[in-house]
């Protein structure tokens, strides 16, 4: 019997949008389109709940991330390819197939693989365990050639792809309107925002927690509203693609960080045709041309900030 190309797994439940008919209410799926393109077959936690192999229950005793890790090492002899979405996946994933010997098979995606207790992991464990390591930003491609040290041909790194067909301008959308909107919870500036907007005549908008119509999303705790603030929380992605659209610009204040922090909610304003502003972290400095695709501040500048407002 042939093996299926390709093996993903998916490090949370499954997304009710992966088998959604597009375009729709919401964007496609990154993981959506992968299954799509590659015919992929994809194991997520409830495959590891339902398992009932005896490893499996074992290693699901550290933790749901090592009972997934454990169940592609037991089907990885299924599939040519093995893709994990992140490093909290990839990392569990990487020990066992170092014990196992089980070399050049794997592709991670790293977010953020800066921190000094994951570059110490990363080099631990060497690059025969990848067939490729992916990033999506040239700053944190630097941090993993040259401070873990993967050889540069195993470390590719491409843009934050965003879904054209949902955020993009409609003759429909309203025009612009009077506040300018900023949106996402990681390493955001939010102190500084809210010093550069206080004695500004103009509302501001800020969704300090992601974007998400789920129940119980964790909130940004570094901002509260204001007199011309208003502090909003689990927005719907078609709530998210209208605040972008009634949006007069979109400020993306940000910590300085060496991982893509931000990226998602910039491609996504671009794409909707609305003008940024950015802080100058490293990990997002080749997705804005100052002056051309957005405007540049210094991190934590209140006062610059403020100018470009």
């Amino acid at each position: 019997m042939p093996r299926s190309r390709t093996l993903i797994l998916l490090a949370k439940a499954p997304d009710p949008a992966l088998a959604a008919n597009y375009p729709g209410s919401d964007p496609r799926h990154d993981i959506g389109e992968l299954v799509r393109i590659l015919d992929a077959t994809v194991l997520n936690f409830n495959d590891v709940e339902r398992s009932s192999h005896p490893l499996v229950k074992v290693a699901r005793r550290r933790g749901r991330y090592w009972g997934l890790a454990m169940l592609g090492l037991l089907r990885r002899h299924e599939f040519e390819n093995i893709y994990l979405t992140g490093e909290d996946i990839g990392m569990p994933f990487a020990v066992l197939l170092h014990a196992a010997r089980a070399y050049g098979q794997a592709t991670v995606l790293v977010h953020h693989g800066g921190t000094p207790k994951r570059r110490a992991a990363l080099r631990a464990l060497g690059h025969k365990v990848w067939r490729n390591v992916l990033c999506v930003s040239e700053r944190q491609r630097e941090v993993l050639v040259n401070d873990v040290g993967l050889p540069s041909y195993k470390v590719q790194q491409f843009h934050q792809g965003v879904d054209e067909t949902f955020f993009r301008p409609l003759p429909s959308d309203p025009s612009p309107g009077d506040y300018v909107f900023s949106c996402g919870r990681d390493s955001r500036d939010y102190p500084t925002l809210h010093k550069a907007v206080q004695g500004l005549d103009i509302k501001f908008r800020v969704v300090a927690s992601g974007w998400s119509s789920l129940p119980g999303v964790r909130q940004a705790s570094n901002i509260d509203s204001s007199s011309n603030v208003t502090v909003e929380r689990g927005l719907s992605f078609a709530a998210l693609r209208d605040a972008y659209a009634g949006a007069r610009f979109v400020v993306f204040p940000l910590d300085s960080v060496d991982y893509a922090a931000g990226v998602t909610g910039m491609c996504e304003a671009m794409a909707m045709g609305k003008a940024v502003i950015v802080s100058a972290s490293p990990g997002v400095a080749d997705y804005v041309v100052p002056g051309v695709s957005g405007l540049v501040v210094p991190v934590g500048d209140a006062g610059a900030l403020q100018r470009a407002i």
